[in-house]
């Protein structure tokens, strides 16, 4: 049995069972009609249950400014985000890598 069996780490353990960050991906699409497209992917996972969950964030920045993308404007403020999000829950390791 110690031949085939495998030691698994014990999860952190925290108090408020916060997700940890994964990955996160930010994409930005063509700029069409003076609107800019931001996305952003990002998975998370439960230390107590490894379980994963997942964010998907999408903007559209329909200002005229220049020198600002879409992407630095969403990284300044949670508070100030324009944008919609949803999140959804991903299962297991190998559910997440489906």
């Amino acid at each position: 049995m110690d031949l085939y069996s495998k030691i698994i780490e014990r999860p952190k353990m925290t108090v408020d069972n916060t997700p940890e960050k994964v990955q996160e991906v930010t994409l930005e699409g063509e700029k069409t009609n003076n609107r800019n497209y931001f996305c952003r992917v990002t998975i998370r996972r439960r230390p107590t249950d490894l379980q994963y969950l997942g964010e998907l964030y999408l903007e559209e920045d329909t200002s005229n400014s220049q020198g600002t993308s879409a992407a630095a404007a969403a990284d300044t403020s949670d508070s100030s985000k324009a944008g919609k999000a949803c999140q959804f829950f991903l299962g297991s390791k190998l559910g997440a890598q489906k």
